[in-house]
């Protein structure tokens, strides 16, 4: 089989692919443009990029296979070179939007190590009983217990720092020297 029946398949074949992906990268564009509502339709965003994401390998693997080809027709330099620019511009357009959709989902986990990663949050069904804080009264055997608890609030930014102040207060024992340490401090 020569080169060029074997080059005009696979461009053919990269060509529906390439119509694919735009399509899906129309939506996805018209979806993130949007103003984010109340989560109705993350599924199918989901789902989108997925298959985008599909597609982007999809391209890759065609453009390497005619890229190989066309260095064993012994193609011109600026040839090689349109082609490499032609897949880098759907790979880059790929990756754009990949951030565009993970803005938009905004369900971005922060994890303890830093890391992020694209999740899709289910909310619980069930209400748990509120936690009694352990008071801390000063003594060391105590302490890890306490800190296991406080330190969510005094690690959460979206609590006042004011406030923080106040549960440290509730959260020591009224008289002993602890209490006493917190107090000493301007709130």
């Amino acid at each position: 089989m020569s080169v060029q029946p074997t080059m005009d398949i696979l461009k053919k074949k990269r060509k529906v692919v390439r119509a694919a992906f735009a399509r899906l990268c129309g939506t996805l564009e018209e979806v993130t443009s949007r103003e984010r509502t109340d989560g109705k339709g993350d599924s199918r965003i989901l789902a989108d990029i997925d298959l985008l994401r599909e597609k982007a390998d999809d391209l890759k693997k065609l453009d390497e296979e005619i890229l190989d080809l066309l260095l064993r027709a012994d193609m011109r330099e600026d040839e090689l070179e349109k082609e490499m620019q032609s897949a880098d511009e759907y790979a880059h357009r790929y990756k754009r939007l990949s951030l565009l959709v993970q803005r938009h989902l905004d369900t971005t986990i922060k994890t303890e190590d830093g890391d992020n990663s694209l999740l899709n949050v289910t909310k619980r069904k069930f209400k748990l009983p509120t936690i009694e804080f352990k008071k801390f009264g000063g003594d060391v055997k105590d302490w890890l217990t306490f800190w296991g608890q406080f330190k969510k609030i005094d690690g959460n930014p979206d609590i006042d720092e004011a406030d923080k102040f106040q549960y440290l207060l509730q959260a020591t024992s009224p008289n002993p020297r602890a209490r006493e340490v917190v107090e000493s401090f301007p709130p």
